[in-house]
């Protein structure tokens, strides 16, 4: 009795686990699909996470073992084992990843990889980021012999000079 009591619980976890990654596997193939649909809208970053994470997902429901291996060894894990859950993953991530994620806009300048937060910082980096030459970034430029050093201001000049072109 006991034993057909064993085997049916035996038979009834691993139908529950195989059906679990039926449904994650399905929600796999939702999560793919949304991002393929979305992807336009992303940062670089962005997409660099969602496919990270997808790939895992991937190896993870696709690639791995048999469920039937994997629910035997799920049944032999200490009950008190903390699993790592996807839906904590925002817990576990840097800040910086966080913050950066966030960045929304984007320079469409062509070589220039830099995103900001927020329209102002975009607009000003526009502005100041990409100007046409030495002359308009750096006006301001050293006159002693042999010198080439270039300043955005007077006040860096003036520091140059009394710092680096010192009597001796």
């Amino acid at each position: 009795m006991f034993k057909e009591i064993d085997h049916y619980n035996e038979i009834n976890t691993k139908l529950k686990f195989s059906n679990r990654i039926e449904d994650l596997r399905k929600k796999y193939q939702a999560d793919k699909q949304y991002f393929s649909s979305r992807i336009h809208l992303l940062t670089p970053l962005q997409i660099q996470l969602e496919s990270l994470l997808l790939d895992y997902e991937n190896e993870i429901y696709f690639c791995r073992e048999e469920p039937s291996l994997i629910s035997h060894k799920l049944q032999i894990l200490p009950k008190n084992e903390k699993f790592f859950d996807v839906n904590e993953i925002n817990n576990d991530f840097p800040r910086r990843i966080l913050r950066e994620a966030g960045k929304m806009y984007k320079c469409a300048e062509l070589g220039c990889e830099k995103i900001y937060t927020s329209l102002h910082g975009l607009k000003y980096h526009r502005e100041k980021g990409h100007l046409s030459s030495d002359y308009d970034k750096k006006p301001y430029i050293c006159a002693k012999t042999g010198c080439k050093k270039r300043y955005k201001n007077s006040n860096g000049l003036k520091y140059h000079l009394e710092h680096y072109h010192k009597c001796k």
